[in-house]
């Protein structure tokens, strides 16, 4: 599965259009839709909506690969695996990178007293460095 920058790149600049208090690592999307983690904004995005990834009716993200096979499984993901499968980070990796703080190796680096959505843009920044690649903010 081949990493996509791409996504990554658009997230980063959603993520930090946003002010510190509409994202919380804790919780995939409030009631009123105002607050989200990084994954669950990345399913209110217009341009991620038209590649597959959404909110499921249960309010968890989801993803549709579009792969037909032998089990429901494998066509339909969700919570950090459809993350995963979206971003093209690799099973399990997907809580690496969206889940809650203390929870991801790239949180071993972070300032003290970061905020969520900085926490989050520093997950992302860490993913490209760690790859060879510059996040383009």
């Amino acid at each position: 599965m081949e990493i996509r920058f791409d996504r990554l790149q658009r997230l980063a600049h959603i993520l930090n259009d946003l002010t510190p208090e509409q994202v919380a690592l804790d919780n995939w999307q409030s009631r009123c839709g105002s607050v989200a983690c990084a994954l669950g904004w990345a399913c209110t995005d217009p341009e991620f909506i038209r590649g597959g990834l959404s909110f499921s009716r249960l309010g968890a993200p989801y993803f549709d690969t579009g792969v037909e096979g032998d089990r429901d499984d494998d066509r339909h993901l969700y919570s950090f695996a459809a993350g995963a499968a979206f971003f093209g980070l690799g099973e399990g990796n997907g809580e690496n990178l969206f889940g809650l703080r203390m929870f991801s190796e790239y949180d071993d680096d972070a300032p003290e007293g970061i905020d969520d959505r900085d926490l989050a843009l520093h997950r992302i920044r860490r993913l490209f460095e760690d790859n060879g690649r510059e996040l383009v903010l």
